[in-house]
């Protein structure tokens, strides 16, 4: 059960790097039919997971819910060159619970959660560098005019 939209997107991320393939990945969240019980929906146009495409502080949330599918992308490529290439970008380890069954704890740029929030919180902090270029480009645009 996801508790939030945040997690809602973030499901999207997971369903799509977990697939076989990209456009598996993609086939299965444009034919959902967990999200909505009795209905198979597309859930790229049902909650607008498609890129923005602008950094405004208005669209923030929209831009959000692109990210998922882009950031998914981008982890399939990252983890396929880094892997190609032999790198090791994610430690991981064996945490003893005393009486429940042992879990293993990863961290790392290659794990998928760390890859997905560092990318989101990057994104995020773009938004007053490109309010910033928004605000130039008007005043020059008004200086010409």
């Amino acid at each position: 059960m996801v508790s939030s939209t945040r997690g809602l997107y973030f499901s999207y991320y997971k369903t799509i790097i977990n697939a076989p393939s990209f456009l598996h990945g993609l086939k299965e969240i444009t034919n959902d039919n967990v999200t909505e019980y009795g209905h198979t929906i597309n859930t790229l146009k049902r909650f607008n997971l498609y890129p923005e495409g602008s950094h405004t502080q208005a669209q923030s949330s929209r831009e959000r819910k692109g990210r998922g599918v882009i950031l998914s992308f981008a982890y399939r490529q990252f983890k396929a060159l880094t892997n190609g290439l032999g790198w090791k970008l994610e430690r991981c380890w064996t945490v003893n619970r005393g009486e429940m069954a042992p879990v293993e704890s990863c961290e790392g740029i290659g794990n998928s959660h760390y890859f997905y929030i560092d990318h989101v919180f990057a994104l995020a902090g773009t938004t007053a560098g490109w309010i910033f270029l928004l605000g130039i480009l008007v005043r020059l645009a008004s200086s010409i005019l």
